[in-house]
C-alpha cells in the first residue's frame, strides 16, 4: 500500500495579495512579528506564515481579525488585496 500524495496548496492571486497586504501592514502599521500578531488573533504563526504567502485561504472571520489587529476598516484591506496595491 502506497501512501497519499500531498497536493500543493494551490496559490490564487486574490489569496497572494491579501497576503502581500497582511504583510505590508504588519510590519508597517502594527510594526509586530508574525507571533506577535498571531497572539494577538489567536491564531498560530504558522497560520499567519501561511496566510502572508498565499498559501492559506482566507476566509471573511480571518479579515476580520486582521482588522481589529491593524486598528482600521476591514474595506481598506479587502480593496487593497482586490485592486492590488498597499
Amino acid at each position: 500500500m502506497t501512501s497519499p500524495k500531498r497536493t500543493k496548496r494551490r496559490r490564487d492571486g486574490v489569496n497572494i495579495r491579501f497576503g502581500e497586504v497582511v504583510a505590508y501592514y504588519r510590519l508597517h502599521k502594527f510594526e509586530g512579528t508574525q507571533q506577535m500578531l498571531a497572539d494577538k488573533m489567536g491564531k498560530t504563526r504558522a497560520n499567519i506564515a501561511s496566510i502572508e504567502s498565499g498559501r492559506q485561504r482566507v476566509y471573511l472571520s480571518d479579515v476580520l481579525l486582521f482588522a481589529k489587529a491593524f486598528n482600521m476598516d476591514p474595506g481598506v484591506l479587502v480593496r487593497a488585496a482586490l485592486e492590488g496595491s498597499k
